[in-house]
């Protein structure tokens, strides 16, 4: 622990241990809580007004209540007084990851073949495509804030937190900049905007580069504005053009042009892979949200609330909820997927999982995309 932390041994209710790493936005600690390890995050920037502080906290709640198996647990939070000041700083108690981000495993420059990408886009898809449920947007999106836990398991970290006075000013770290969508850059994040920042993930591992160099806010909203996106085949042959075809509606410039939710985007990219036919319904042909447009096709502010059925109804969130309570056996699940739920050949009937949709082979006892224990127990053919 570094010599101005010596000190400071507990935030809240709980003992510290170490100071794990030090940045501009927080300082993250470990700690131990009825003898587990945990992390704790104390954000640097004070709250200053009781506004500020409740928008915090009401995030924050929300925050908690996501839970799923590839979601970084946040197990509390609350207000301290930090940093040698007597400002109020928001902090998060959550579960310890001890593994590596995506960002430390492919290194930048690294191509990965479109079916070494599965894997890590399945899981991570999964994981928005619940928050989206649950009307949380991610909003700071990029392989840094993709762990690894001690199973080898992905877990999203870091969703977006508000420091101002309102919900509607969420903070987003200067890492997430390069993959943010247009709309997001102007100020207007929405799901489909998680929809774009993972595609530019998923373009930068298959590609070994972004789509657009730009680390800057404006620098970048005009390459996507001004400059034609280079299409992956361009820089990586082997990609097919069926996985080109998804990853670039993914990346549409207008949200309404992109799938209707990011599970789709995931279940597509399967079908792209199998050879299966391609699922390319769009946003704004599934009641998406009207969307002001300006005269460079980017939205503009709109008040509009996305209803609960863009995404999944109510029965389906409940489902998610109850079923991520209990993960099932690791072994048992990892070796269901990787051996029984290949998909068979296209005339044979398949299951569709009633948690997020997507197609498995009959015999199945887990979704290869979510993981969760397969609920529909009636075999739909495959239109």
């Amino acid at each position: 622990m570094a010599d101005a932390e010596v000190e400071l041994q507990q935030i809240g209710l709980y003992t510290i241990t170490s100071l794990l790493h030090t940045g501009s936005a927080s300082h993250l600690y470990t700690g131990k809580h009825r003898k587990k390890d945990i992390a704790i995050k104390v954000f640097r920037t004070p709250l200053l007004t009781e506004k500020a502080k409740e928008a915090f906290l009401s995030r924050a709640k929300q925050l908690k209540k996501l839970k799923h198996r590839h979601i970084l647990d946040i197990l509390d939070f609350g207000l301290t007084q930090h940093f040698g000041t007597s400002d109020d700083y928001g902090f998060l108690v959550m579960q310890y990851a001890a593994g590596e981000t995506l960002r430390q495993r492919i290194a930048p420059g690294k191509h990965l073949t479109a079916p070494e990408v599965r894997p890590l886009l399945s899981p991570v898809a999964t994981a928005l495509h619940y928050a989206h449920v649950s009307h949380i947007i991610h909003g700071n999106l990029h392989p840094g804030n993709l762990l690894y836990d001690a199973h080898n398991d992905i877990l999203v970290s870091n969703f977006s937190l508000p420091f101002a006075d309102n919900l509607a000013t969420l903070h987003t770290g200067t890492s997430a900049i390069p993959y943010m969508a247009p709309e997001q850059l102007q100020g207007h994040p929405i799901p489909a905007s998680d929809q774009y920042a993972l595609a530019v993930i998923v373009y930068e591992w298959l590609c070994g580069q972004r789509p657009y160099a730009a680390t800057e806010r404006e620098t970048l909203l005009h390459q996507q504005t001004h400059e034609p996106l280079p299409p992956p085949t361009s820089l990586n042959a082997n990609i097919s053009p069926a996985v080109e075809r998804v990853l670039l509606q993914a990346l549409a410039s207008h949200p309404d042009d992109r799938f209707p939710h990011i599970q789709a985007f995931a279940d597509n990219y399967l079908r792209a892979l199998m050879g299966q036919p391609l699922q390319l319904e769009k946003k704004q042909s599934v009641s998406s949200p009207k969307v002001k447009l300006v005269d460079n096709g980017i939205p503009n502010n709109n008040k509009t609330k996305e209803s609960r059925e863009d995404i999944a109804d109510k029965d389906t969130l409940k489902m998610v909820a109850q079923q991520n309570t209990s993960s099932p056996s690791k072994l048992t699940m990892h070796e269901d997927i990787e051996m029984n739920n290949k998909l068979e050949d296209p005339a044979h009937p398949t299951l569709y999982c009633k948690v997020c949709g997507s197609a498995n082979r009959t015999n199945a006892k887990y979704c290869f995309s979510c993981g969760q224990p397969i609920l529909n127990e009636s075999p739909l053919t495959r239109s």
